[in-house]
C-alpha cells in the first residue's frame, strides 16, 4: 500500500558487535514486518524515549515543578521560540 514511500534497504555496514549471520537474520526479520508492526515499534520506542527524556530533565532540574519540566522539554525538542510562547501563555497547555 505505501511501498512508494517506504524503503526496505538494509544499512550498508554490519555493526562491529554483530556476526554477519546474526545481521542477515535481523535484517530478514525487520524486512518481513508489516507497516503496522513497524509503526507499533516506532510508537513504543518514542514512548520510551519520552519517559527517559523526562526522567533526565527531572535529574537536571530536581527543584522544577511539573510545568517547568514541561517547558524545558518543549525547549529541548522544539527550541527557545516555542518554549517562550509556552511561558508567555501558561494556561494555553490546560486545554
Amino acid at each position: 500500500m505505501y511501498d512508494y514511500c517506504v524503503t526496505r534497504r538494509n544499512p550498508p555496514a554490519i555493526p562491529p558487535d554483530t556476526t554477519p549471520e546474526a545481521w542477515r537474520l535481523q535484517m530478514k526479520a525487520i524486512g518481513e514486518q508489516t507497516p503496522q508492526q513497524c509503526i507499533a515499534i516506532w510508537e513504543e520506542t518514542q514512548r520510551q524515549f519520552a519517559i527517559m527524556e523526562e526522567a533526565a530533565m527531572r535529574r537536571l532540574h530536581p527543584d522544577f515543578s511539573d510545568y517547568q519540566i514541561l517547558v524545558e522539554l518543549v525547549r529541548a525538542r522544539y527550541g527557545d521560540e516555542l518554549a517562550s510562547k509556552v511561558t508567555a501563555k501558561p494556561n494555553a497547555l490546560a486545554s
